[in-house]
C-alpha cells in the first residue's frame, strides 16, 4: 500500500508541474485600442501599433550614404569611425574590385579566403596578409593617409597577373 501512495502523490506532483510549464497562448493585452488576445496574434501586426518593416536587409537605406546596405559603401557607413570593407579570394579573383574612401578614413579591411591559397597585399600602405589556405580569415586596419588609386593583389605564383587584384581609391 505505501508504494501505491508514494506513486499517486508522484503521479499528481507531475501532474501539477505539467499544468504550470504548459504553453498556454490565451494572453490578453491591453492597448490604448482595446484588449488584444496575444495568443490569436501569431506574428500579425496589432492593431494600434506601427506596421512591421518586412523590407530585406540589402533595401535599407543607411542614414545620410545614399547607399542601400547590400554596398561596400554602406557597410561601410554602418561601421562609424571606421571603414570596413570584406574581400573575399577565390580562384584567382577577389570579389571586391573596388574600395573607395576618402584620405583621412580609418579602413579595416576583413581577408576572406574562400579557395585556394592567397593572401591580400596592398604595398603603398605596407600592408599584407599571411598566405591563408581555405577558409583562413584575417584583418587589417590602417589610416588611409595618402591620395591616388592604390593596387592591392595576391603575391601567391602569378595570380595577380591572373586577375586577382583590384583598387583602393583614397579621394
Amino acid at each position: 500500500m505505501r508504494i501505491s501512495a508514494f506513486a499517486t502523490t508522484a503521479f499528481a506532483a507531475l501532474l501539477l508541474i505539467g499544468a504550470g510549464c504548459s504553453s498556454s497562448t490565451d494572453v490578453k493585452v491591453e492597448t490604448p485600442a482595446g484588449e488584444v488576445d496575444a495568443g490569436a496574434a501569431g506574428g500579425t501586426q496589432l492593431e494600434g501599433t506601427p506596421p512591421v518593416n518586412d523590407t530585406p536587409d540589402a533595401d535599407i537605406n543607411v542614414e545620410g550614404s545614399g547607399e542601400t546596405s547590400g554596398t561596400p559603401a554602406a557597410q561601410a557607413a554602418e561601421t562609424g569611425d571606421v571603414q570596413t570593407f570584406t574581400v573575399t579570394g577565390d580562384n584567382f579573383a577577389y570579389d571586391l574590385k573596388e574600395i573607395k574612401v576618402k584620405k583621412g578614413d580609418k579602413v579595416r579591411i576583413v581577408f576572406k579566403n574562400a579557395e585556394g591559397f592567397h593572401d591580400f597585399k596592398l604595398d603603398e600602405f605596407g600592408l599584407a596578409t599571411a598566405k591563408l589556405a581555405a577558409g583562413g580569415e584575417e584583418t587589417l586596419e590602417f589610416t588611409a593617409d595618402k591620395t591616388g588609386t592604390f593596387e592591392y593583389y595576391c603575391s601567391v605564383g602569378k595570380h595577380r597577373s591572373m586577375g586577382m587584384k583590384g583598387n583602393l581609391i583614397v579621394e
